[in-house]
């Protein structure tokens, strides 16, 4: 978790987040630690402390392949493999760091962030760092303690019981953080990465062309069509939401007493429909 909010922090908070060498001295510090890691740890480092590797098997988990006991790769529904979610230590806060950290991106949108930062750092970049800092904090902490709260806000369970159920429902956070992933980055990812491939051509600067990549132009194939873009937007945190509401659904149905398996869910029923409209007004308010 520490690793990707230092990435997230990098991109959302640092003072210079395009600075090349900013970057280039993260990448170092990231191989530094991620070596030791390595060889004190072993692979267990790479599987529960490399903050690419937890993200890329989270999302992983949303994959419709697997393998069958034998280990023939097979066919399988994305939420089944999703349920097979292991549940360690830092769930939450691994979970909420992911939907938190995007969404404070889009807040960063809004021209009132922008006001209120402005306002209050005085143009000092200093000032302006630990404010965009705090306001990363906040908004992951928002999002665990409003997840956390309504998932143990169920009766039928003792406060053992209770206290379990946040981890134990942590990966039905998946699919929203897929879904506002897509919705968030998308243009971001179709065009700007066409850009990111002509670079390639020249990647020092010198005035180089190789493969002949610096005579291409980037196609704003999404950014041309706005009701296309909004539509795959909507569809995406959607469909991201109905899949997470499902799986939290599918879980406590097995976790919660017969007589608590229908009231029991409201209040996380209310919230998973907050973070849709949250998501989408955030998307589209910036």
């Amino acid at each position: 978790m520490l690793g990707l909010f230092a990435f997230v922090w990098l991109e959302l908070a640092a003072p210079q987040p395009d600075s090349v060498t900013a970057v280039g001295w993260w990448l170092l510090g990231y191989v530094v630690v991620t070596a030791a890691g390595l060889v004190l740890f072993g692979t267990v480092w790479a599987e529960r402390a490399d903050p690419f590797e937890v993200y890329s098997s989270l999302l992983a988990r949303l994959s419709p392949f697997g393998r069958d006991p034998s280990g023939a790769p097979v066919l399988r529904t994305p939420l089944h493999n999703l349920a097979a979610s292991p549940v360690l230590p830092g769930s939450v806060a691994l979970a909420a760091t992911l939907l938190g950290s995007t969404a404070f991106d889009s807040i960063t949108a809004l021209p009132g962030w922008r006001d209120f930062v402005d306002s209050r750092s005085g143009g000092a970049s200093f000032d302006a760092t630990v404010i965009r800092t705090l306001g990363l904090l906040a908004v992951i902490a928002i999002v665990a303690t409003v997840f956390t709260v309504a998932v143990r806000a169920t009766g039928g369970l003792d406060r053992t019981a209770r206290a379990q159920l946040p981890g134990l429902l942590a990966h039905s956070i998946t699919p929203i953080i897929a879904g506002y992933l897509i919705a968030h980055y998308l243009t971001l990812l179709v065009e700007q990465g066409q850009a990111t491939l002509w670079l390639l051509a020249d990647p020092l600067r010198r005035g180089w062309n190789i493969g002949g990549l610096a005579d291409h132009d980037v196609t704003y194939v999404l950014s041309t069509h706005p009701a296309v873009l909004a539509t795959l937007k909507v569809l995406a945190v959607l469909i991201g939401h109905i899949l997470g509401v499902t799986a939290a659904h599918d879980r406590c149905l097995r976790l919660l007493p017969p007589a608590q398996r229908a009231t029991g869910q409201l209040a996380l029923m209310l919230v998973m429909v907050g973070f849709t409209f949250t998501g989408l007004y955030l998307l589209f308010g910036g």
